[in-house]
């Protein structure tokens, strides 16, 4: 007994005609006959009284076909849930973000200029890794990574308070800020290990004294002279006007790669191929422009 059979019976009891049942099947009558009829061997009962040409459904008839209409109308329902949920997934792009969280909302608004039906899911937190995504953005110190792609490279300034008394220097020595007090963004953040490569770098390990998964308090407390961090540049000029100094770093080089790798356990739908795409170009601009 499969699906086709219980369509079959389905359209049979209704119309109560092989021949018309046939029709409407795209099947011969003599096939469609032998299906009934397999289909009432199966049962151990008749489904249908005949006589001569007439057949009209008995009562086990009508109790199966109760049952196959059940049946078949929870498999329609099931079918259109899974349509419209795939149809949902096909409009959505999960980013795990663990760095680079600055350009984040621009690269959405760009790619959903041209694809306004897309709808994203973000998360940064390890813990709701499970949902599955389908990229994953993050920095590193290295230039290559294993099935990544290289988005960006950018340059790390150290960043201080208006009254720190390097704010007025034209570059810094990384290694001379072996007694600074360093404030850390959270581990959840990539920086939070690239601050601690290049201070290892420069020949020392940093006093680390705050750490916060918060962007504003952070930029505050280096504002208000509580210590001193090695960030991005900004591109928020709010940061930077009267309140926050970024100076390069002179005795080795500070920078980033901002890296985008494809989630391989999930589908790659047409609409991520586009954005992965959309996401090596969309760097490739800033690149250009700094």
């Amino acid at each position: 007994m499969n699906l086709q059979t219980l369509y079959s019976f389905q359209k049979v009891a209704h119309l109560e005609h092989f021949t018309e049942a046939a029709a409407q099947l795209n099947t011969s009558q003599p096939a469609l006959s032998r299906t009934i009829h397999s289909l009432e061997e199966e049962i151990g009962v008749p489904l249908f009284n005949r006589t001569g040409n007439q057949i009209t459904l008995n009562e086990n008839g009508r109790l199966f076909l109760s049952t196959v209409e059940n049946i078949l109308q929870e498999m329609e329902q099931s079918i259109t849930q899974i349509r419209e949920y795939n149809s949902i997934k096909s409009r959505t792009i999960g980013l795990y973000i663990t760095s680079a969280g600055v350009y984040i909302p621009r690269l959405i608004q760009s790619f959903k200029l041209r694809h306004p039906e897309t709808v994203f899911n973000l998360c940064s937190n390890p813990n709701d890794l499970e949902k599955g995504y389908h990229f994953s953005i993050f920095a590193s110190v290295k230039k290559s990574l294993e099935s990544s792609v290289i988005l960006a490279r950018e340059p790390l300034f150290l960043t201080v308070g208006q009254n720190d008394p390097l704010a007025k220097a034209s570059s810094v020595k990384l290694g001379d800020l072996a007694n600074r007090n360093f404030l850390f963004q959270s581990p959840y953040n990539d920086m939070y290990e690239i601050q601690i490569h290049f201070c290892h770098e420069a020949g020392f390990s940093p006093d680390i004294k705050i750490v916060t998964d918060k962007s504003n308090i952070l930029m505050n407390l280096i504002k208000i002279g509580e210590g001193i961090s090695l960030l991005p540049y900004f591109t928020e000029q709010s940061h930077t006007e009267n309140e926050l100094i970024q100076i390069p770093v002179s005795d080795i080089d500070c920078y980033r790669y901002i890296c985008l790798r494809p989630n391989h356990n999930v589908y790659e739908t047409e609409l991520a191929q586009k954005f992965q795409q959309f996401c090596i170009s969309f760097f490739a601009k800033i690149e250009k422009n700094r």
